[in-house]
């Protein structure tokens, strides 16, 4: 699979959600700290599903972006 645009932002989305983890703040501070919007991994939650279904990221990015998602809501 190429590397498009949604795949990009799945890939930051993991980064911001991974410095959030570490460092124990919100993903919204995560995200202004990584130099993007407030509501950046929100809005790709909000997506994930139908960029999965129309093969955008691979089933491994899918997978990889709700465990961390969950870890993090889980902290």
């Amino acid at each position: 699979m190429t590397n498009n645009r949604t795949e990009t932002s799945v890939k930051n989305g993991l980064k911001i959600i991974n410095r959030a983890i570490k460092k124990n703040i919100s993903l919204s501070e995560a995200a202004r700290q990584s130099g993007f919007g407030r509501n950046y991994v929100s809005d790709i939650k909000a997506r994930i599903k139908d960029n999965y279904k129309s093969k955008n990221i691979s089933r491994e990015m899918y997978s990889e972006f709700n465990t961390l998602i969950k870890q993090y809501e889980n902290n």
